[in-house]
């Protein structure tokens, strides 16, 4: 099947073996390949469900790659996906006829369902795996599910294969649910006993007498691990939230859990045990977003970013799949190192510079005019002086890095006419920066790059400073236009959701108007504000826009790289996605802060939420 895998962003869409081949092993997954209980956090599009299905054994077992071919050959781990599904969610929806005792039986009943299900897809998984005559291979299959068809249904007398007992599970679901509905509907109780008793055990024991006794037929070692992966918790609510910590509190032995969520949806730390969780004793965080591999890096095929693209374009383009990023992309005039030449000012023959005599040897120089055009005078003075001493060593570390790609970026917006696409956002690094180092927005990127080439389209005009670069596979023209109409549409993606929809949206306008303000409404100095800083004065209702925009990929926290894993709460400093930089005519990288408070009429925001 040769589908177009960049149309694909969502790893639930993909195929088993799309999946695994177009994987890409990070540090986030290596760290998972532990005996410990994990949950994993990341904003939408950061490859949460990727990571969780690839651990499971039907998934692992494809992987190429060293650690996890030793990990399925010496049987170490073995992984269970567990997805909570929209059905599996709304099943279980309080009902009115429920009280909390009821609704845990209820929720304790479908998870055991669920983990029994994905049980069996790994049982399938570990028989290919570990048998390989086709004969003995039946033969076991026959043997361990009669032992689990004992265990799970002890009524039923023909299961003898896995989908045997798959159809088993599926029919007193259905049963289970129409009983459900003559209560609700009808209020009919009927004196018959409980459908599917098993599963009204325990939470997990069910799957636990499942592992036991296929542990027993494929004799796995006594060192085996057992991931228990629950994908999307933030589905789930408090109430879940506290019966499934109660069990990464519990000792379960060789059974650890990996769950997925979104930042601030691991909605609390309390169990059932009077005892709430200890993080990095009971449970580990591992933040996903903003994982450095995924940026742009001096060697392109270094890069994950680079491997993503590549691996994608392996199975569905293969006419981009040899071209490196330089070659597709180009150069990046914003954000790719430019020597700046300080000759005029270096062979200048006058005794004595004056900022009158600067002005008068850089005309032609553009850096250096455009620094004597857009700073303000405090920061023009200072600039002036270490030119003047020719002290070009100094001035280059403290203005010429830090603000030339400013200046341009000023220039173009200051000369921009009508609607002309400037060839502004674009080269490699830029294209790249502007992913935000989030797989789903990457492979939106790559996948409209390459239909815009594809289609034979080419934007002709010109910017009014034209960039004397080759030109690369996709125009510049071209990646300005579409990175610009991504970053508009992300603006604009959540504006009509329920509840905080126009709310989210005015909060993140009015950042970007403020940080599009400072630097093209005013001379500049040498800050670039590209962050908002949030005291513990902010109240709840701005807070909720704040994890709501984290959630949603709007505003990263500003990772400390000693404690990479914490997600700050009420407090803390906070940066724009790059992927909005297009649309607010800002840079693609990291600056300064200023506090939200400090943000003009943001207290007047007409905030629809619902809190």
């Amino acid at each position: 099947m040769n589908r177009n895998l960049f149309a694909l962003h969502n790893a639930r869409y993909l195929l088993k073996r799309e999946l695994v081949d177009t994987f890409v092993v990070t540090h986030s997954f290596e760290r998972l390949l532990s005996p410990k209980n994990q949950i994993i956090i990341g904003s939408r599009g950061s490859g949460k469900t990727a990571l969780l299905k690839v651990l499971s054994h039907d998934h692992l077992s494809l992987l190429e790659n060293v650690i996890a071919k030793d990990i399925i050959l010496n049987k170490t781990y073995i992984g269970i996906h567990i997805s909570t599904k929209t059905k599996f969610v709304g099943g279980l929806k309080n009902k009115d006829w429920q009280n909390d005792q009821e609704k845990e039986y209820h929720f304790r009943w479908l998870m055991n369902i669920a983990s029994c299900i994905a049980l069996l897809e790994t049982f399938r998984s570990c028989l290919s795996a570990y048998i390989e005559v086709d004969e003995e291979r039946v033969v076991k299959e026959v043997e361990i599910v009669r032992n689990l068809s004992r265990t799970w249904f002890p009524e039923a007398t023909k299961i003898v294969s896995i989908d045997d007992i798959l159809l088993e599970l599926e029919r007193i679901v259905t049963l289970r649910s129409k009983r459900n509905l003559e209560k609700k509907i009808y209020n009919i109780v009927r004196d018959e006993e409980p459908i599917g008793l098993t599963f009204e055990l325990d939470l997990y024991d069910p799957l636990i007498d499942g592992i036991k006794i296929i542990s027993r037929g494929l004799q796995f070692p006594d060192y085996t691990s057992w991931f228990v992966c629950i994908d999307e918790i933030e589905m789930l609510d408090e109430f879940h939230h506290r019966i499934l910590n109660s069990y990464m509190r519990a000792n379960m032995g060789n059974i650890f859990f990996k769950f997925t969520t979104l930042p601030y949806c691991h909605y609390t730390l309390e169990t059932n045990l009077n005892v709430p969780l200890d993080i990095r004793h009971d449970v580990e965080y591992v933040y996903i977003d903003q994982d450095v591999s995924f940026g742009y890096r001096a060697i392109p095929n270094n890069s994950n970013a680079y491997k993503l693209f590549k691996k994608r374009a392996q199975l569905s383009k293969p006419e981009f799949a040899d071209y490196t990023f330089q070659d597709l992309f180009g150069k990046s005039y914003l954000l790719d190192n430019k020597m700046i030449s300080y000759d005029e000012i270096l062979n200048s023959n006058k005794k004595k510079l004056t900022l009158a005599n600067i002005e008068e040897l850089v005309i032609g120089n553009e850096t250096l005019s455009l620094f004597l055009k857009h700073t303000n005078e405090a920061t023009k003075r200072r600039g002036v002086e270490l030119l003047a001493s020719k002290e070009i060593g100094k001035f280059g570390n403290q203005f010429g890095r830090k603000l030339r790609a400013l200046l341009y970026l000023k220039e173009y917006e200051a000369t921009r006419t009508g609607k002309s696409n400037m060839e502004l956002y674009c080269g490699a690094k830029t294209v790249i920066n502007v992913g935000d180092a989030n797989p789903r927005k990457l492979i939106d990127i790559f996948s409209e790059m390459l239909s815009v080439v594809e289609s034979g389209k080419y934007n002709k005009q010109k910017s009014p400073i034209h960039i004397e670069l080759p030109q690369p596979v996709i125009s510049y023209s071209n990646q300005n236009m579409v990175l610009t109409s991504i970053s508009e549409r992300e603006l604009n993606r959540y504006r009509i959701e329920k509840n905080f929809g126009t709310g989210l949206h005015e909060f993140i306008l009015s950042i970007g108007n403020f940080m599009y303000d400072h630097i093209h409404n005013n001379k500049l100095n040498l800050e670039q504000i590209s962050s908002i800083e949030i005291t513990n004065t902010i109240g709840d209702i701005e807070w909720k826009l704040i994890e709501r925009a984290v959630q949603r990929g709007l505003i990263y926290p500003n990772i400390n790289s000693q404690n990479p894993d914490y997600m700050p709460t009420m407090e803390g400093v906070f940066h724009l996605a790059f992927i909005l930089s297009p649309r607010f005519k800002l840079l693609p990288r990291k600056g300064d802060s200023r506090r939200l408070s400090s943000i003009p009429n943001f207290q007047q925001l007409s905030i629809n939420f619902d809190a």
